[in-house]
Order: C-alpha cells, then sequence, then structure tokens
C-alpha cells in the first residue's frame, strides 16, 4: 500500500468516526431533548387549569353578586328519573350499618377504629390508626340513627359514648369552657369538640321531640358540657380570619394560627344547629361573620389556582349541611346560601366529578342530599334530574360495598373472601376491595343513606 493510499484510508476512517460520534451524540441530545420535553408535558398536564376563569382576587363584598351568577350559569343535565335504589335496599342497608356501629362499640365507650372482617385476619390495631376526630364522628352518627329510630340499644350506645368522653372532659382555656383531652393525645382538635357537641345538640333534639325520659341529673350533666364545648369553640375562633383554630395546645395554653376545612365545617354546623334548635342565640353574630368568609375562602379563593381543591373537597359536605339549616333558618343571605348550595352540588359532579372516584366518597352525599332538596324546592327541574341521577348511581354502587349488605352479591371480592367475621356484618369498606372496615367510613355513609331515606326514597 503506497503512501497515498495509506492516507486516503486514515482520512476515510476518521471522517465515518467523526459522523458515528456526531451521531450518537445527536442521538444522545434529542433522547435529552425529548426527555425534557416530556418533563415538560408532564408538568402542564398536571398543573389545574383554570377553565373556567374563576377570579383571583375577589372581595367579600363582590363574593355574593358572584356566587349567583355562577349558579345561574351553570348547566345541567337533565337525567332518567327511573331510581336503581329502594327504600327496601337503603332500609336493610341502614340497620345493618347500625348493627355494626353497635356491635363495634368497646366497653369504655369508643369504636373499633379498624375491624379486619374476614377469618383469620388479625384483629389488632396499631396506635397510629387511632383517630380521635373520627371516633367523634362515629358517636355523632350513631346519634343521628338514633333520631330515625329509637331503639334501647342505639341509646345505651349514645349514653356509652358519652361517658366515654365525658370521662376524658376537663376545664377549658376560659371560664365556663371545656376541653376534651382523648386519649394519648396531646393536642385538643377542634374537630373532635364539635363533633361531640352535635352528638349532644341532635341527642337532646330527640329526647325532647319523642318525649323521652331520662334523668335530670343526666339532662343537667348533658346541658352543663355543651354549654362548656361551646364556649371552648367560641374561643377557637379567630377574629382576624373569621375560621377556627385547628389545634389548642393545653400545656402552653395557645391555639394554633392555622384553620381545617373539615373543622371549620364541622364547628359551624354545630353552632347553627346549638342556635337554631336549643337557642343558643348568642352565638349568631360569630355565625353570620364567619359563614360568608368560609363561603368564600374555600371556593373562590382556592379555585383560580386549583379548581378540584382538596380544601374545597374537605369543607364540601359539612358546609352544605351547615347552610342547609342556616337557609331553612331564614337568616340574613339564606338567599346566597341556597345559591352555594346549588353551585357547590355543581362542583361535585361537573369538576369533582364525584362519581368516577375510586374511593368511598358517602361524605360527599351527605352534603349532595341537599343540593338535591335546594333544586327541587326551587324548581331547577334539570339540576334536581341531574344530582338525584348521581346520588342514585353512586349510593347503589356503594352499597355493593356493604359486607353482609342487601347488595353484596354484586361484589365479587367480598363474594370471594367469605366467610366473614360477625363484627364485620354491615360495616362499609373504603374501595371495593378492601381487607378492613374503618369506623368513619361506616359511619359517613349510614348518615347519606339516613338522609336519602329521609328525603328522597321515603
Amino acid at each position: 500500500m503506497n503512501l497515498y493510499t495509506k492516507i486516503r484510508s486514515l482520512l476515510m476512517i476518521t471522517v465515518i468516526f467523526c459522523i458515528c460520534a456526531c451521531s450518537n451524540q445527536s442521538q444522545k441530545e434529542n433522547k435529552e431533548v425529548n426527555k425534557k420535553a416530556v418533563s415538560v408535558t408532564k408538568s402542564t398536564d398536571d398543573k389545574p387549569k383554570n377553565i373556567y376563569n374563576f377570579p383571583d382576587n375577589l372581595s367579600k363584598d363582590e363574593f355574593p353578586q358572584w356566587m349567583k351568577e355562577f349558579r345561574k350559569t351553570r348547566k345541567w343535565s337533565k337525567r332518567n328519573s327511573k331510581k336503581l335504589l329502594n327504600a327496601n335496599i337503603l332500609e336493610t342497608s341502614l340497620q345493618l350499618g347500625k348493627q355494626y356501629l353497635v356491635n363495634n362499640q368497646t366497653p369504655e365507650g369508643n369504636f373499633v377504629y379498624l375491624n379486619y372482617y374476614m377469618v383469620n385476619q388479625p384483629e389488632e390495631m396499631d396506635e397510629a390508626d387511632e383517630n380521635e376526630v373520627r371516633q367523634a364522628g362515629a358517636l355523632w352518627g350513631i346519634t343521628t340513627i338514633y333520631q330515625y329510630e329509637q331503639t334501647p340499644e342505639v341509646k345505651t350506645a349514645i349514653d356509652r359514648g358519652l361517658k366515654f368522653f365525658f370521662k376524658h372532659t376537663s376545664k377549658g382555656p376560659v371560664e365556663g369552657s371545656y376541653i376534651i383531652d382523648y386519649p394519648g393525645m396531646r393536642y385538643v382538635k377542634t374537630g373532635t369538640v364539635a363533633l361531640v357537641s352535635l352528638s349532644i345538640i341532635d341527642y337532646l333534639r330527640t329526647i325532647k321531640n319523642e318525649e323521652i325520659t331520662i334523668s335530670q341529673q343526666y339532662q343537667n350533666e348533658l346541658t352543663d358540657k355543651l354549654n362548656g364545648y361551646l364556649e371552648f369553640l367560641n374561643f377557637m375562633y379567630l377574629k382576624d380570619t373569621k375560621h377556627f383554630s385547628q389545634r389548642y395546645d393545653p400545656v402552653k395554653n395557645e391555639k394554633w394560627d392555622n384553620s381545617s376545612p373539615y373543622f371549620d365545617g364541622e364547628t359551624i354546623l354545630c353552632l347553627i344547629k346549638a342556635a337554631k334548635y336549643l337557642g343558643y342565640t348568642q352565638y349568631k353574630p360569630l355565625i353570620k361573620e364567619s359563614v360568608l368568609a368560609m363561603a368564600k375562602t374555600y371556593t373562590t379563593d382556592q379555585w383560580h389556582i386549583d379548581p378540584q381543591s382538596r380544601l374545597t373537597k374537605g369543607f364540601f359536605q359539612w358546609s352544605l349541611m351547615a347552610y342547609w339549616e342556616y337557609q331553612d333558618a331564614g337568616w340574613e343571605n339564606s338567599d346566597l346560601f341556597r345559591d352555594y348550595i346549588l353551585s357547590l352540588s355543581w362542583w361535585s359532579i361537573h369538576i369533582n366529578k364525584i362519581d368516577e372516584k375510586k374511593r368511598n366518597t358517602s361524605y360527599a352525599f351527605e352534603g349532595l342530599i341537599f343540593g338535591y332538596l335546594v333544586a327541587k324546592n326551587n324548581g331547577n327541574n334539570a339540576a334536581a334530574s341531574e344530582i338525584l341521577y348521581i346520588i342514585d348511581k353512586v349510593l347503589y354502587k356503594l352499597t355493593t360495598w356493604q359486607v353482609g349488605g342487601p347488595l353484596e352479591h354484586e361484589n365479587k371480592f367480598l363474594i370471594r373472601t367469605k366467610p366473614h367475621k360477625k363484627s364485620g356484618i354491615g360495616g362499609i369498606l373504603n374501595a371495593k376491595d378492601f381487607d378492613n372496615v374503618r369506623i368513619d367510613v361506616v359511619q359517613h355513609q349510614m348518615h347519606a343513606v339516613l338522609l336519602a331515606l329521609r328525603y328522597i326514597y321515603n
């Protein structure tokens, strides 16, 4: 091979090497670009879109008119009125759920938080799974069942539950107030006190309405504890934000500056019912001031950032129950809260897509049922028919998640995992194939079933 040929061969090899190197670098760069593009695309897709042009700086005075216009411009789909559920199915489900709550109350008065209902499953529960607010909610749930049907076993369960919380009650931060020191917890949670108070309020209402005899001493104790709990809730009011403090530290004698949408909703429902049904009208100024602020905080203040806000979800059913009671009392701005109830019902169905959720959403129907009532009472037939359709469709599905329930045969997982423990019968799963029953899921669904029986399927 002469010199010319050698040089030519070397040049060709060099060119080929450069081409390959450039090609590899180009492919690498393309991969990096593609990775970035995917990342950007994913980030863009995940970012909530304000396609409804929700305002980002609405004043308190502008809010009522905005909510009215929002309610008026919502589009509803009129649906077939044929129902999947009926009173017999729901009544059977309620009786089983009632029995579950009674059977899963401990001798001390609180409830079994998690029930592993399949045979050969462990019955022990990790202490980290305990939740005092959900315990208080279970007590309120069984109290609402007593309003619907007065039976000795349910009354015994209520008295035992109240005794448990009264045992862990002590003097609060202001004169005449009481706090609940739940075992093992450092802080006093506002939601716990509100839900125990709701239990007393609805228990006293039933005692009066049904002319049930209790001792004067017990009557005095119930009234005394309610007075003290309500004074504590009043103390927890944050005047600058017009919300309620989430927690109180009894060691430092300090309340937190932050709020919770759940506790706000539970507390305002409690105060409204106390004022409306039992004459605690001294709280009406606080109620009228806070209901408007909370309605704005958990809707437009959140929706321009995230139309599917978890804060709206947390406040949702509590606010619809509370604002139904408020407008039913005929208090100031009742029209606004009817607009709110219907607007939030539309939000739940069209933005939050409540019928597409994979977990148990019975909590939402504690509120949506009042959306149906507002629509029906105000002649909005399209809204009433669509809300009713969603209630019927989803409650039917959730009833198939009840252990031993009237629609259990439609749940392949429950059929496959039989036999089930007696203590699990009547429990409600948090998804169609969960291996445990959580006490608050049962409480929420039984309350929704009870409301459905009372207002729709009666």
